[in-house]
């Protein structure tokens, strides 16, 4: 009665391990445990894989195990005819769905399996398991042609990488994020500390810097383009401000261009009297020499004046209280601003008067009393109820009433 207790607890143990080894440890002659049988010289010893023993079959020999699915390899002895462990193999890129019609399924689409598995069970296989899974690729990134890995698209790398030093990944809690690259902003080649660096990403959007995020920023100019070199030599212009998509595949060095700024020159005449004498605006470009003081005031007639020149009313900072010349070089007087000229009006001595002075440079020197005796000035009249005439002498006398005006051309009495 011991006997036979022993010999079910072993059968239990035996079943409930099917996939363990079978251990024979039963040294008589007579009966083994399942799994086992009697060998003539070494006592109890185990089936050989794809065989079996029960606890009803002959003491002394082992039979050929039934039902195991296709493909499959036995890994031990079974306890009975469909209690045989056995295994299927797959290769990395395949899943475990079905042992019926295909125990190892491809994976599709954009799914990858980075390893190779094993599908194990009994008999028919009514208790296969395994944990193989087709797992999806992440963002940016698709499977390789086998579906073993996946593949960074280009211009994009592993996450837990730099830039392009890892292109593949078997973890599917990774993904692929987009290269990080520099670009250099050189504003003046001069002065290497006012460059700017921003980073970028593959294949992404930006605005270029204006000079207004420049620090030493270039009076009176503007960054009208940058030029960037490619790797080939080629030049590439890009006009400031601009959006544009660049796709990315290595740090990259912009160089602005600058140009002179445009800006406008307003002419003011004051209280000259003829209406229609006034200068048009300019346009002018900062450092462009033929920027010039408007000398059209020719024309423009002030009783009692001469035109002494111009003074900058406004956008000319420091430079406000400067008399301008006409004709005088004014495209850098600004830095480049809009600036507002209004003219300068001189009074004549007692006596004169200014009509339509034409090319008067200045009043006459001296007053109408003085003994010089020299009027120097082209087209300045004089009053007759006010003004002596002198002589080289130095005699003076009133002019005829007869008279009703006398002046001076070019040095000229008439």
């Amino acid at each position: 009665m011991r006997k036979l207790i022993s010999i079910i607890f072993i059968s239990v143990f035996c079943s409930n391990v099917v996939l363990a080894a079978i251990t024979c440890t039963q040294s008589a002659t007579t009966e083994c445990e399942v799994g086992c049988y009697v060998s003539s010289t070494l006592g109890c010893i185990s089936c050989a894989n794809g065989t079996y023993r029960g606890a009803t079959d002959s003491i002394d020999q082992c039979l050929p195990c039934v039902d195991p699915p296709a493909g499959a390899t036995f890994t031990g002895p079974g306890t009975a005819a469909d209690k045989c462990p056995w295994q299927i193999t797959c290769d990395a890129g395949h899943a475990f769905f079905d042992l019926n019609p295909k125990p190892c399924t491809a994976c599709e689409g954009n799914t990858f399996q980075p390893d190779k598995f094993q599908i194990t069970g009994t008999g028919n296989g009514d208790d296969a398991a395994a944990d193989p899974r087709c797992m999806e690729c992440g963002a940016n990134s698709s499977p390789n042609d086998e579906h073993t890995a996946c593949i960074c698209k280009d211009g994009y790398h592993v996450s837990n990488s730099d830039n392009d030093t890892d292109i593949t990944y078997t973890d599917d809690t990774l993904s692929c994020t987009a290269n990080k690259y520099v670009i250099e902003y050189v504003f003046n080649p001069n002065e290497p500390e006012n460059d700017k660096t921003i980073d970028v990403y593959y294949d992404t959007e930006f605005i270029t810097l204006t000079e207004k995020d420049y620090g030493g920023k270039n009076t009176g100019k503007t960054i009208s383009n940058w030029i960037y070199k490619s790797s080939d030599g080629t030049n590439t212009e890009l006009a400031a401000g601009e959006t544009f998509q660049y796709t990315y595949t290595t740090d990259i060095i912009l160089t602005a261009v600058w140009t002179g700024k445009k800006f406008t020159v307003e002419y003011d005449t004051g209280d000259a009297t003829d209406s229609d004498c006034t200068p048009a605006d300019q346009t002018c470009t900062y450092g462009d020499t033929n920027c010039c003081a408007s000398h059209l005031l020719n024309t423009c007639t002030y009783n009692g004046y001469v035109f002494k020149g111009w003074k900058c009313r406004s956008g000319c900072g420091n430079s406000n209280e400067t008399i301008i010349n006409q004709n005088d070089d004014i495209s850098k007087l600004s830095g480049g601003e809009n600036m507002k000229l209004t003219a300068i009006w001189e009074q004549c001595p007692v006596g004169y008067y200014c009509d339509n002075p034409k090319e008067a440079l200045a009043c006459p020197a001296g007053s109408t009393t003085s003994k010089a005796g020299s009027v120097q000035i082209d087209d300045c009249y004089m009053d007759p109820d006010i003004t002596n005439i002198c002589d080289t002498a130095g005699n003076c006398f009133k002019w005829p009433t007869t008279v009703t005006q006398i002046y001076y051309r070019g040095g000229t009495q008439q």
